[in-house]
């Protein structure tokens, strides 16, 4: 089974049913116009609860240097994800500060918007692709998925996840198309916008699960 990100987490419930069935990281956002936004002493409660079972990101956007170091030194996470406009450089100084690997993600429309990953290689520890970051997007209502074969020959010196509308129907011809190693989920296992349900968690990482017997 390929490393599978559930992000957007806001309860132990759902926390919980992603370590049973095999994700490896958690991803909880620190961007209050988010609609999957939590405050410092639930992502405290969350990281706590997770017991090492799997990796805690902590998501921002944008941040001031202090959110950054509230929720480091609160929170605790295992790794970072940029998810706005952060240099490259600070990127770099946020690690060589903190020790702590970096995501950055990539917003993507377009084959060309690719080649603004190898800005940051050496600087980050793994890139992102995700689709353009706008209000339907931050209020959860965002269902576009990226055009998977832009990602054939892609020559990128980073580990790479794919995100982006990824649900259980498309994630097959998802990971087929781009060969991505490792994916995203967040909207795809949500009953509503922001809120995730649990089965939905549990059958897509079954679904991945599967994929992957025998291989």
């Amino acid at each position: 089974m390929i490393p599978v990100k559930i992000c957007g987490l806001q309860n132990t419930e759902d926390l919980n049913v992603s370590i049973k069935y095999g994700a490896s990281w958690g991803g909880l956002v620190f961007y209050n116009k988010s609609i999957r936004s939590i405050n410092i002493l639930k992502g405290k409660e969350l990281a706590k609860h997770s017991q090492n079972r799997l990796a805690i990101v902590a998501l921002f956007v944008n941040p001031k240097e202090s959110l950054i170091d509230n929720v480091i030194t609160n929170v605790k996470p295992d790794l970072i994800q940029f998810h706005g406009y952060e240099t490259p450089e600070m990127c770099k100084d946020v690690f060589k500060r903190f020790g702590i690997p970096i995501i950055k993600a990539i917003q993507v429309s377009k084959k060309e918007d690719l080649k603004i990953a190898k800005l940051y290689s050496g600087k980050v520890n793994k890139i992102l692709f995700d689709t353009k970051l706008d209000t339907n997007k931050l209020l959860g209502k965002s269902k576009k998925t990226i055009d998977w074969n832009i990602f054939k020959n892609l020559d990128i010196n980073n580990e790479w996840i794919l995100a982006g509308g990824l649900n259980i129907n498309n994630i097959k011809n998802a990971i087929s198309i781009s060969k991505a190693k490792a994916i995203d989920i967040s909207s795809g296992v949500e009953s509503k916008p922001g809120k995730k349900n649990s089965d939905l968690i549990k059958n897509f990482l079954s679904k991945v699960k599967i994929m992957y017997q025998g291989n």
